[in-house]
């Protein structure tokens, strides 16, 4: 990689379907292989099928990366959550349906065994077991129906996007950073995003507090 390209260039991934030809692209593909942001067109758990991830930091710094899975139908959001990378970063994981994990079939699911921070910490805790996330239904049930379909199984096909959010300075980098194949303090890193009742609220909450004032 182009050296000039380094800051520029912060993610390079592969998604894939187990089951199906072909490899899961990006829609647009930087001559270099990486960018800022990666939108793959496509995951899908139906059938058996599962959707590999594999995405890479290619920097020296460490990076706070935004995670969407948004359903097929309508485009809704089924699972959300943070990512922090550390320098030259590796984190990977699945997409299932529940029936490849012994449960129930019927609901996608995201599992990873990598230990990369993420908030919050799906390493060490999920919906229903330590790395194991369930999609959720909220944004398309309820009052947020929109004439589609109200069971999970609608999530079970879609497409997800990574977003650079910045690149992490000072003691969150140290965080982030693995030491013995840990990140130093994810603890610390989710810290920052708690509303804490009667005490001092994480250092990003009230961040994003005001940029939600702002909008």
């Amino acid at each position: 990689m182009n050296r000039k390209n380094l800051t520029a260039a912060v993610l390079a991934g592969l998604a894939g379907v187990a089951g199906i030809a072909g490899t899961a692209q990006a829609v647009n593909i930087n001559p270099d292989g990486t960018g800022q942001v990666l939108l793959y067109p496509y995951y899908t758990t139906n059938d058996g099928n599962q959707t590999l991830i594999s995405v890479v930091n290619t920097t020296e710094q460490a990076k706070a990366v935004k995670v969407r899975f948004l359903e097929g139908f309508n485009s809704r959001e089924v699972l959300h959550f943070n990512l922090y990378m550390s320098r030259e970063d590796v984190w990977t994981a699945v997409v299932a349906d529940s029936s490849a994990f012994g449960a129930e079939a019927g609901v996608p699911h995201l599992f990873t065994a990598d230990t990369t921070c993420t908030v919050p910490y799906l390493y060490e805790m999920g919906s229903t077991a330590p790395g194991l996330q369930a999609f959720l239904s909220f944004a398309y049930t309820g009052n947020a129906e929109d004439g589609g379909p109200t069971g999970i199984g609608r999530a079970g096909e879609g497409h997800f996007e990574m977003i650079e959010m910045g690149t992490l300075l000072g003691d969150s980098a140290v965080d982030a950073t693995h030491v013995d194949g840990m990140p130093a303090d994810c603890d610390q890193l989710n810290e920052n995003w708690y509303e804490v009742v009667g005490g001092d609220d994480g250092i990003w909450f009230d961040v994003h507090s005001v940029i939600l004032e702002l909008l």
